[in-house]
């Protein structure tokens, strides 16, 4: 009555007590056996096995008490037209070293508990080919008819299992006259009966019954790995009883398939789903590049989840069924994964364009979804785009994720604050960002080709409000400013920040440091490898450290001696362009030089040369260049300007 239970298996009654009948030994009693007919009438699966009577030569032993007669007492109850037989099955020729410890391998495959069973007629018998099914010290199983004498006949509701071998015999061990040449066989082919020693029926309206002649789901004949004192187990197939046994556990527990919003739903760790769905994040084992560490996104029509742990070969567009339990990550929800399998591969989910209030408010969180708009500022990390703020038609601000390990090879193009932005991800949740402002939702990029920037027009700056350094009081906002188009582009990209909050002070001389570090944002940002710092005049934790180092060990700066690079030093005309064409490698130059003031023997000749040829400046005056006249800031944005053109 107690609907926890799926089903109940029944091993044959023990009759013995070492080489003894046992006494006293008990029988089922008839509230017992109306007790399993009532419980398989109302849809419970009932497992009976057999045993050989080998076990049962005792004297003044009741026939009705045998293994045998009682576990059909069950089955006649239950109405089943299968029956157990008094006998034992024995073979002389093929056993495993004992007549009654027998290997089968033929089996009817259309019985749903043979389902994935590996067989090979090419090699029958062998187990390094074949999973063979273990029937030790077993009986064999017959059908009755209606009048429950035995009978050749196979009604529709049985579906024989497993057969024996066609040199496998019933013997009547305990010599009590039943067994023998009466149980009948039954045909598996032409010309070819065999004993029958595993079977299935299903009567209308009521649970499964599973018949079989010896324990078949013991933990001998049940094993994860072979073990039984096979010297060659390695390559031996394991026995099919493992397999036919997780196929009665799927009849046991019929798969219930939950939707991802009920999943979703629950908001207590611990809870068992299904769930069925398409994969629409690469697993590491398929794409490491473009793979969230050690997890999979999962969508269904309902909605859509972060799965963990799922490192196999599943990719974007498999249809997989996947089951775990609830549980939260980050604050995220999350299916802890117990078993996934692909079902199908080849149907990749198109994304949903959504709003950013729906990233923000959560509803589109575990989906594919793309999100448009203009990028209102972003960040960098180690050199990569990590953070990206998206603001969208309607005016609300999402925030653009991307994990330092994906795509690494090739960072977001044409970026900047101001442009144009369509950014495909998972709309995803984690409140460690930023703790405790946030904001935690995200869209979390699969790839970097999914963020597609549009570069900007060309359209010089008109100076409005929409001016990306419109808070710089200090600058000339007209359209015509020779380095206004420099400025704009300085701050979008990173280079630089202003000089304070309202200022970028475009006539200060800008010390070296600063213009190492200005060059390298414009390239990225890249992290220095260098073990050691050369210069006793740049700190470790100096903000223009890395920029130096990276510069040193570059080529672009060798420092001012061996071991200063003396950072707070006015940056000259002549440095800033020898910075540019030492990165680009020191190019060979040609042409004459246009400047009066530039020794042919000069250090930076040939970079001033090159900067002229590649239109990054024009000098200060007709035939001056003025190499050695400190470097504005509004100069070297411009420098930088025309040279990332």
């Amino acid at each position: 009555s107690n609907p926890k239970f799926a089903g109940i298996v029944l091993t044959a009654p023990s009759r013995r007590d070492g080489s003894n009948l046992r006494n006293p030994y008990d029988n089922y009693t008839d509230a017992e056996i109306a007790a399993l007919a009532s419980f398989n009438a109302s849809g419970g699966m009932i497992v009976v096995t057999g045993w050989s009577d080998y076990y049962e030569s005792y004297s003044a032993f009741p026939a009705a008490d045998h293994m045998a007669a009682q576990q059909n007492r069950i089955l006649a109850s239950l109405g089943s037209s299968l029956r157990i037989a008094d006998d034992g099955t024995n073979d002389n020729e093929l056993n495993g070293g004992q007549t009654p410890r027998l290997y089968f391998d033929t089996y009817n495959m259309d019985n749903p508990l043979l389902e994935g069973v590996v067989v090979d007629p090419e090699n029958p018998y062998d187990r390094a080919y074949s999973e063979v099914f273990s029937h030790y010290g077993g009986a064999s199983i017959y059908v009755v008819d209606g009048s429950g004498s035995p009978t050749t006949t196979v009604p529709a509701s049985v579906s024989p299992a497993v057969y024996a071998h066609a040199t496998t015999y019933s013997a009547d061990s305990d010599s009590d006259g039943l067994g023998g040449n009466s149980v009948p066989k039954y045909p598996v082919g032409e010309n070819d009966e065999r004993l029958l020693v595993m079977a299935t029926e299903q009567l209308e309206g009521k649970g499964l019954i599973v018949v079989s002649g010896a324990a078949f789901l013991s933990n001998f004949e049940v094993q994860a790995q072979i073990s039984d004192g096979s010297t060659d187990a390695d390559t031996q197939k394991n026995y099919s009883n493992y397999k036919i046994c997780e196929n009665l556990v799927k009849g046991f527990n019929e798969v219930e398939v939950s939707g991802i919003a009920d999943v979703r739903a629950q908001t207590d760790d611990g809870y068992k789903f299904v769930i069925e769905g398409v994969v629409t994040s690469n697993a590491s084992g398929y794409d490491k590049d473009t793979a969230f560490f050690d997890c999979i996104y999962v969508q269904d029509e309902t909605g859509g989840i972060c799965c963990f742990p799922v490192a196999g070969e599943f990719k974007i567009g498999d249809r997989v069924r996947i089951t775990g339990y609830t549980d939260f990550y980050q604050g995220e929800p999350e299916l802890q994964v117990t078993q996934i399998t692909r079902l199908s591969e080849g149907e990749a989910i198109a994304p949903e364009e959504v709003s950013a209030a729906a990233i923000n408010d959560r509803s589109a969180e575990g989906r594919l979804v793309t999100v448009k708009g203009t990028v209102e500022s972003f960040e960098l990390e180690n050199g990569l785009v990590q953070t990206i703020m998206v603001k969208d038609a309607a005016g609300n601000v999402a925030r653009v994720f991307i994990d330092g390990y994906i795509t690494t090879a090739k960072d977001v193009e044409n970026l900047a604050v101001g442009c144009e932005i369509s950014a495909t991800g998972l709309a995803s949740y984690d409140d460690t960002f930023n703790a405790p402002w946030g904001p935690f939702p995200r869209i979390r990029v699969r790839d970097r080709a999914d963020v597609i920037c549009t570069a900007a027009s060309g359209e010089p700056c008109d100076g409005g409000p929409d001016c990306p350094t419109i808070q710089f009081v200090d600058v000339d906002h007209a359209p015509d400013c020779w380095y206004h188009p420099a400025v704009d582009w300085a701050f979008v990209n990173g280079v630089t920040t202003g000089y304070t909050a309202t200022t970028f002070c475009p006539d200060r001389n800008i010390t070296r440091a600063q213009a190492i570090t200005m060059l390298w944002r414009a390239v990225g940002s890249p992290e220095p490898t260098a073990a050691e710092n050369p210069f006793k005049d740049v700190s470790d934790s100096a903000y223009y450290a890395k920029a130096v180092l990276w510069a040193e060990e570059n080529g672009v700066t060798t420092g001012t001696t061996p071991t200063t690079f003396s950072p707070n030093n006015p940056c000259t005309r002549a440095q800033v362009v020898t910075f540019l064409y030492r990165y680009e490698k020191q190019p060979a130059v040609s042409g004459a030089n246009p400047f009066t003031d530039v020794s042919e023997t000069a250090y930076y000749h040939n970079a001033v040369l090159w900067a002229v040829n590649q239109g990054i400046t024009t000098g200060t005056a007709e035939g001056l260049f003025s190499p050695n006249d400190a470097c504005s800031r509004a100069h070297v944005v411009t420098f930088l300007y025309r040279f990332m053109a």
